[in-house]
C-alpha cells in the first residue's frame, strides 16, 4: 500500500509528498517538499482556519508572512498562521528540502494535487482559466489564492464556470483538477517521524 501521495510541478520542478496522520483525534497532513535552486513557490494565499508548520531540512526558505519577510535556514522552523496571507520560495543557489504539517488537514491533500494538475496541463504561467476558476471557486471557503482581488473572484468565477460548462470544459470525469481526479493522501493511523513543535519567533530570521 502506498504510504504517501507523490506529485511534481513540471514547470518549476517542485516535488511534494503528502500523507495524513491522526493525533489525539485530529487529522494532520504531513508534507515533504523539494524545491530546485531559485525555485518559485506558490502565489500569495490564505489557509482559512489551517496552520502550517515548516521545518527546513536543507537549503534556505524565504517566506512572506503578512507584512514580514523571514528567512528560515537548515535546522530552523517557522509557523505560517491561519488566515494570514503568505507565500514562500527558494531564493538560494542550493536545493531546498522542507518538512511540514498542516493542522488540521482539511482538504489540502486534494487541493494541492488539483492545482498542480491544472498547472501541468497548461503552458507555463498560463493555466486554464476554466479549470483554475472551478478549482478556486469550489475551495473558496478553505483557501484563498490572491492572484486577483477576492471580490473580482466572487463575481467572475461563477460566470467563467458557467461559460466553461457551455463550451465543454468540464467533461463528466478526468479534466485537470477535477474533484474525482484528486482523492487525497493516504491516512496513516499513528504519526511517526513527527516534525517538532515549531515556533516562528526566535527561530526564523527576519528578512528585508
Amino acid at each position: 500500500m502506498e504510504t504517501q501521495l507523490h506529485f511534481e510541478n513540471r514547470h518549476t520542478g517542485e516535488k511534494l509528498r503528502l500523507r495524513r496522520v491522526r493525533e489525539q483525534g485530529v487529522e494532520i497532513l504531513e508534507i515533504e517538499g523539494d524545491v530546485p535552486p531559485f525555485g518559485e513557490g506558490p502565489p500569495k494565499h490564505v489557509h482559512i482556519g489551517q496552520v502550517e508548520e515548516m521545518h527546513v531540512v536543507s537549503g534556505v526558505l524565504t517566506a512572506s508572512v503578512g507584512d514580514r519577510v523571514v528567512t528560515v535556514r537548515a535546522g530552523e522552523s517557522a509557523v505560517l498562521p491561519a488566515d494570514v496571507p503568505h507565500t514562500w520560495w527558494n531564493a538560494d543557489a542550493e536545493p531546498l528540502v522542507v518538512k511540514g504539517r498542516a493542522i488540521p488537514a482539511g482538504n489540502l491533500d486534494q487541493f494541492l494535487p488539483a492545482i498542480i494538475a491544472v498547472m501541468n496541463a497548461s503552458p507555463k504561467n498560463r493555466p486554464s482559466i476554466f479549470h483554475m476558476a472551478h478549482l478556486l471557486h469550489r475551495n473558496r471557503h478553505a483557501f484563498q489564492v490572491l492572484v486577483m482581488p477576492l471580490w473580482v473572484q466572487r463575481v467572475m468565477f461563477p460566470v467563467i464556470i458557467a461559460i466553461g460548462h457551455l463550451i465543454g470544459a468540464y467533461p463528466k470525469t478526468g479534466w485537470p483538477g477535477s474533484p474525482d481526479s484528486c482523492p487525497g493522501a493516504p491516512l496513516v493511523a499513528d504519526s511517526t517521524g513527527q516534525v517538532p513543535q515549531l515556533e516562528l519567533a526566535g527561530q526564523a530570521r527576519a528578512g528585508r
